[in-house]
C-alpha cells in the first residue's frame, strides 16, 4: 500500500521530498484520487496466499524501513518477521478489509480503533481487543469498529478490567474518618 500512499502523478499532494505523508492524506479527495489502485490491490491481498503476502511485507519493510510516514510508529514491531506473524494470523481477507475502511476515510477511522491486537504465531489465532476499566463504555467510533471488524469475520472481544488488590485512593471524608 506504500506505492499507492506516496502515488506519484496526483496534483499537489507532495512539495518537498521531507514530507511524511500526501498533502491530501487527511482529506476526502484522497481516496477518489487512488479508488482503482487500491480496490485493485486490495483485491490482491484479498486473493493471495501467506507467502506473497509474507513476501510483500518483506520487500516494502526493506525498501522503506524507518522512513518517516504519518501514523505509522516503526517501534511497535521487533523486525519484518513480527509484522508477517500477525499478517500470518490476520490473513488476507481481514488485511484488506482494515485496509479498505482506513483508505476511505483516514481522518474518521483513525479514532476508535481496539486497544490491542494479540496473536499466537503457533496457533496462528489472534484476537483484536478494547480494553475497558471500571466506569469506561464504550464511544460511538468505538462501536463503529467494533461492529466493523466482527462482519469482517475478525476475532474482536470487549475486555472490562477491575482493580485487583489495588489500594484506593481515600477520599477527603473517608481520610478524616479515620
Amino acid at each position: 500500500m506504500w506505492d499507492i500512499i506516496f502515488m506519484d502523478g496526483i496534483a499537489d499532494t507532495f512539495h518537498s521530498q521531507y514530507q511524511s505523508q500526501p498533502l491530501d492524506l487527511l482529506s476526502d479527495s484522497f481516496y477518489s484520487s487512488r479508488q482503482q489502485a487500491i480496490t485493485e490491490r486490495l483485491q490482491e491481498i484479498r486473493s493471495s496466499n501467506l507467502e506473497t503476502l509474507q513476501s510483500w511485507l518483506e520487500r516494502s519493510w526493506e525498501a522503506h524501513y524507518n522512513t518517516r510516514c504519518w501514523g505509522l510508529n516503526w517501534d511497535r514491531f521487533r523486525g519484518v518477521q513480527h509484522v508477517q506473524s500477525l499478517a500470518i494470523c490476520l490473513g488476507g481477507e481481514l488485511l484488506a478489509a482494515i485496509f479498505d475502511r482506513i483508505s476511505q476515510g483516514i481522518r474518521h477511522t483513525t479514532s476508535g480503533v481496539p486497544d490491542l491486537m494479540v496473536w499466537s504465531t503457533d496457533t496462528r489465532k489472534y484476537k483484536i481487543v478494547e480494553v475497558k476499566g471500571p466506569g469506561d463504555k464504550l464511544s460511538f467510533k468505538q462501536m463503529l469498529w467494533i461492529d466493523y471488524l466482527l462482519r469482517a469475520g475478525a476475532d474482536v472481544e470487549v475486555c472490562h478490567v477491575k482493580p485487583v488488590g489495588a489500594k484506593r485512593i481515600l477520599s477527603g471524608a473517608e481520610k478524616s474518618s479515620k
